[in-house]
């Protein structure tokens, strides 16, 4: 399994996660020095009055330029936050513990604002790729405002309590949005994590005397996991800093660079979001997607449904013995397009039950020891293990109801005597039948276990509405079914 990585700046102030035009190409210039965005600055071309504190005997360096300090040269630390006050005395650090509460973030959009759509693909990015949630302001008392600045980019450092600004210039895109959305919640640039030196070499000879603070390393950060010179938050090799352009700021050991980019947060940026936002969280390194967990008893299971999804198929194709994957009620082949469709982002994915194995044997253990389609750490539940899931609610005849997800935004009417009290989410996500017809969404769920019935057949558990709503059922079914899978830890 790759590990996933990332830095964290664990100030004891904050307590919270740390985590243009093109130039035609001369052969003599790394590719990797030429850039398809533009670096995030607070005040691009200007230089401010540069001002040293003290954080538990680390060293902060920040410039005061228009009566803020600015970190890094695109974070906004408040006074309150160095604690100081407006004259500079008293310049020691308070410990500060601010994070968004209940992992979601309130904004609005200034009306001065133009290009909005900048704004929204960004919060829709972090919306899919995250568990933090984005929802417009209506009252609320702590929230972003994006607002237009002349200048350029920046952000306050995660959550300050009251209005806080995110400012985006005319030439941001995109990337650079969800780049300060990232300081927003918490993250720092990634070339300034303490251990940065065991990955990259800064030539500090190459930066301009008035940037080079920019590139410090934080020796109050908290590293999480190993260096990513795939995340949104880490500076390019070159860029405007640099004194000859022509020549690498930032190298690897071996002296080669890399693609630094402002597309979409890597597989380690979602990783530190996750830790961000608190335990019972998991990461499929396989393709990013990440996951609640919820501990049940001496269980810990996934409050989603599996997502993986390797490849698709109509269906109409099936097999007991070959690994279909199914997206209910898509009946193309494009993973990508499946991915977009709203039953694949609600309900995960349909596997026939060999890709549920992954081709392993059989398993009546407890724990199963079946790894299956599930991510590394995890494995696909035996039936004993969903007898003692249900055994530990009470029975099958009232199990269901502490494991349904509430109301009928997804179940249909009824769906009484619910409580969802485990936090286990259960959702209906319909079936492929052995006929090749889908059947049953927003009216029943099946999930797979790793115990075969009979050399056809295997066991599985499900929950409807037509029947008791507060009951989970347990049957044998084909194994060319689609079922829908839920991992539990190892």
């Amino acid at each position: 399994m790759k590990i996933i990585t990332k830095s964290l700046l664990f100030l004891s102030f904050f307590a919270l996660i740390l985590i243009g035009c093109e130039k035609e190409k001369e052969s003599n210039i790394d590719e990797n020095l030429e850039l398809d965005f533009v670096v995030e600055s607070a005040y691009p071309n200007t230089t401010g009055e540069v001002v040293e504190f003290q954080l538990n005997g680390h060293s902060l360096i920040c410039e005061k330029i228009n009566g803020e300090f600015i970190y890094q040269g695109d974070i906004v630390l408040t006074y309150e936050q160095l604690g100081i006050d407006n004259n500079l005395k008293g310049a020691a650090l308070k410990s500060i513990s601010k994070r968004w509460p209940n992992n979601t973030v309130y904004y609005q959009i200034n009306s001065g604002l133009s290009e909005k759509g900048r704004i929204t693909d960004a919060i829709e990015h972090l919306g899919v790729k995250t568990l933090l949630k984005f929802e417009e302001r209506s009252d609320q008392e702590n929230y972003i405002e994006f607002i237009w600045d002349e200048n350029g980019c920046s952000s306050y450092l995660g959550m300050i309590g009251g209005k806080q600004l995110i400012k985006i210039a005319d030439w941001a895109k995109t990337g650079n949005v969800v780049h300060e959305i990232g300081h927003a919640i918490g993250l720092i640039h990634e070339h300034s994590r303490n251990d940065r030196d065991d990955f990259i070499i800064i030539d500090f000879d190459n930066i301009i005397e008035s940037a080079k603070h920019n590139y410090y390393k934080n020796s109050a950060a908290f590293d999480y996991e190993e260096f990513d010179f795939n995340s949104i938050m880490i500076y390019p090799p070159g860029g405007g800093f640099a004194i000859d352009s022509k020549k690498p700021i930032i190298t690897k050991l071996d002296g080669s660079t890399y693609k630094a980019q402002r597309k979409a947060f890597s597989v380690g940026d979602v990783a530190l979001i996750a830790h961000l936002c608190g335990n019972g969280t998991l990461i499929d390194s396989r393709d990013g997607n990440i996951y609640n967990s919820v501990k049940i008893g001496d269980q810990t299971w996934m409050a989603e449904n599996l997502a993986y999804l390797p490849s698709v198929s109509p269906s109409a194709k099936g097999s007991e013995t070959k690994t279909y994957y199914y997206v209910f009620d898509y009946q193309g082949t494009n993973v990508s397009e499946a991915k977009l469709t709203r039953n694949y982002q609600t309900y995960g994915v349909l596997y026939n039950w060999p890709a549920a194995m992954n081709s392993e044997a059989s398993s009546t253990s407890n724990p199963s020891g079946v790894q299956g389609v599930c991510p590394t750490g995890w494995h696909l539940p035996s039936d004993a293990e969903w007898t003692e899931l249900t055994d530990f609610l009470g029975g099958e005849s009232v199990a269901g109801g502490k494991l349904k997800e509430t109301g009928t935004a997804h179940w249909f009417t009824p769906n009484e005597g619910v409580t969802n009290e485990t936090d286990f989410s259960a959702l209906p996500g319909g079936y492929r039948y052995i006929y090749g017809i889908s059947y049953s969404i927003n009216q029943q769920g099946f999930w797979w276990s790793a115990s075969k019935g009979n050399p056809d057949d295997a066991w599985t558990r499900y929950l409807g509405t037509e029947e008791s709503s507060s009951a989970i059922f347990k049957d044998v079914f084909n194994k060319s079914a689609g079922f829908s899978v839920r991992c539990i830890k190892d």
